[in-house]
């Protein structure tokens, strides 16, 4: 049996630019990428806490400090998550790295 495991975790940032003909991907800040262990064009899926909608798109690396990217409402929180399957065993949920926001979409770790 295969199990998809929580990676990553970007909590809460805030949309900052939004783009109606945007390829569907989620460009973001470099910094929080780092942070978080993402790469770019890993899949995930965006959360969209003011709407509730849900999205699965692939992550395009943005310049350090730009914040987030995608085909969501400008001001809307959003939750980035990165789903794998463990490659071991022992990879499992105490391996992910969440990321919270505050405000203005600044990093605190």
């Amino acid at each position: 049996m295969t199990r998809e495991m929580l990676r990553a975790k970007v909590h809460r940032i805030t949309v900052t630019e939004c783009d109606v003909a945007y390829e569907g991907s989620l460009t973001l800040d470099r910094n929080l990428m780092d942070a978080c262990g993402m790469v770019a064009f890993e899949r995930i899926d965006v959360y969209d806490v003011d709407n509730a909608s849900r999205f699965s798109t692939y992550l395009i690396e943005g310049p350090r400090g730009s914040g987030a990217c995608g085909r969501t409402v400008v001001g809307s929180a959003i939750f980035t998550l990165l789903v794998a399957q463990p490659v071991n065993n022992a990879d499992n949920h105490s391996n992910t790295r969440t990321c919270f926001i505050g405000l203005r979409s600044a990093l605190q770790l």
